[in-house]
Formats: C-alpha cells, sequence, structure tokens
C-alpha cells in the first residue's frame, strides 16, 4: 500500500481508481464495510483502490479515537487497498466546499467509482457514485 499526502496527487498519473472517500477518524465497523467494499469494487473491475483519511481527528474533542494515525494506515493496509491519500485538516482545507473537495479529489484520482458516507442528521447512507 501506498501512502500519499493530497498535495502530491498532481503530480502522480493515475490508473482508474475507486475511492473511498471520508475521513475514517474512528475506524468502525461501517467505515471498514465502505473500505472493503471498495477494495472488492476495484478488485473486481481491475482497477486500484483509493482511501482518504486525515492524518488527525476533526472532531478531536467530540469523538473518541480509539486507533492512532499509524494503527489506522495499518487497518486500512490489512484490507488489500492500493493507495491512501492522507488529509491534513489545516485553515486552507478548512475554506473548501463539500462539493470542492469531491472534485480536487475526483480529477486528481481517475476516479471511475467513489463510496463514501453521507450523513443526514438522523439516517446514514452509503453512496455509489459511477463515473464512465
Amino acid at each position: 500500500m501506498q501512502v500519499l499526502n493530497f498535495k502530491d496527487l498532481n503530480n502522480i498519473n493515475f490508473p482508474k481508481t475507486a475511492v473511498a472517500l471520508g475521513s475514517f477518524e474512528a475506524l468502525h465497523a461501517g467505515h471498514l464495510n465502505i473500505i472493503e467494499n471498495t477494495v472488492k469494487c476495484a478488485k473486481e473491475n481491475n482497477i486500484k483502490s483509493i482511501i482518504t483519511i486525515f492524518r488527525e481527528p476533526v472532531l478531536k474533542n467530540r469523538i473518541t479515537v480509539c486507533e492512532t494515525f499509524r494503527e489506522r494506515l495499518e487497518i486500512i493496509e490489512s484490507t488489500g487497498a492500493d493507495y491512501v491519500v492522507v488529509f491534513d485538516f489545516n485553515d486552507e482545507f478548512k475554506k473548501l466546499e463539500y462539493f470542492e473537495f469531491f472534485y480536487t479529489v475526483y480529477t486528481f484520482v481517475n476516479c471511475y467509482r467513489v463510496i463514501m458516507e453521507y450523513r443526514n442528521v438522523t439516517l446514514y447512507y452509503n453512496l455509489i457514485v459511477t463515473f464512465f
């Protein structure tokens, strides 16, 4: 598994990819399901898998993070993911609208399919978006 920083994406020519788009600050069963489905999708379509994570938890005082950054990388590596793209939640990143974030990732990684979590106050959805 190759670990990349978000800033390095424009220097890499990616093959087609399946992307698990999320912060994955604390890896619970639902997050692992999304990651495993992304890896499975990539293998079934003979493409590469990318998992996005934040280096540090965004909601530091609102969630308890059980795994360190290194432990999260090890867990993701155990799923067979090809790449992990690491984001730093800094002042520049905070200014991005969600669509800008999504479009930037989609543009840089030659995205074929995105699997992500959508949060709507009381409900969680796993969305699968396919690009042709």
